[in-house]
């Protein structure tokens, strides 16, 4: 499997640390989103570009699609111009209204509502459910602008609800994209995928580099990198940490 190297320029995020970013194809076969947010919104980074482009080429067309976590909506955006019919859902109410105004924005119909995971969801049942899960520790989400989900010490706990719950609202035949990454329990995170879905694809396998300032420390694979660059134990704090990330889509077989 061939992995895209990304690297390359800096876009900053709300974390207190940079990402290199492709200088690459992503979003060159897609058309360009308009986005406007708030500060309290968990904002699209490198990864939700990567889940746009994703989106994109599984051509949800005439498709029921739910983005579950939608932050800015550039997910469920992405889906409705390729002509799915979309259900964005977010804890955060800033985020719901942010999606719906930046929907009107690219002239595309999103139903947006505030909802705790699948709580609000109801009876709807989707072909494909998209889940971009931050996977952000206690310790960092407790220190951001945006309203954050209290995902726990290991910032699985979002994602691993989602791995449980979704077959229960997709269609016979639908689908599950999801990711993690290598700051968090990667291994657990495929463990749990086996447990519950029968057909897994490894449909994207991305690497990027980390240039660690604060706050980073706190990711499980990372461990007290903060402290010790701050303790003379590493030379440099902006050392370059290589992430390596992997985006799945995950089906299960129809049972009789």
């Amino acid at each position: 499997m061939t992995i895209r190297k990304i690297q390359n320029s800096f876009r900053p995020l709300e974390l207190n640390y940079m990402l290199e970013i492709p200088n690459s194809n992503i979003g060159s076969n897609r058309p360009p989103i308009i986005l406007k947010s708030d500060a309290d919104v968990y904002a699209s980074t490198l990864v939700g570009e990567i889940f746009e482009d994703t989106v994109w080429e599984l051509n949800p067309a005439g498709k029921a699609v739910l983005d579950v976590g939608c932050g800015e909506g550039n997910i469920a955006i992405t889906a409705a111009l390729r002509g799915a019919s979309v259900t964005a859902v977010d804890l955060n109410e800033n985020a719901v209204k942010t999606t719906r105004d930046n929907a009107i924005r690219n002239g595309v119909n999103v139903h947006a509502l505030v909802s705790d995971g699948f709580s609000a969801i109801g009876n709807g049942r989707f072909d494909l459910i998209v889940a971009n899960c931050c996977q952000m520790p206690q310790h960092l989400s407790s220190e951001q602008n945006a309203p954050i989900r209290d995902d726990g010490e290991s910032g699985l706990k979002f994602l691993n609800d989602v791995i449980r719950q979704a077959h229960g609202y997709l269609k016979p035949g639908g689908k599950l994209l999801v990711w993690t990454f290598s700051l968090a329990d990667m291994e657990g995170t495929k463990r749990l995928i086996r447990e519950h879905w029968d057909i897994i694809k490894v449909i994207d396998t991305f690497e990027y580099c980390v240039r660690s300032l604060d706050g980073i420390n706190h990711y499980p694979a990372i461990g007290n990198y903060g402290d010790r660059a701050r303790a003379g134990q590493v030379t440099d704090v902006n050392d370059r940490i290589f992430v390596r990330g992997e985006l799945y889509l995950l089906e299960n077989q129809q049972r009789t």
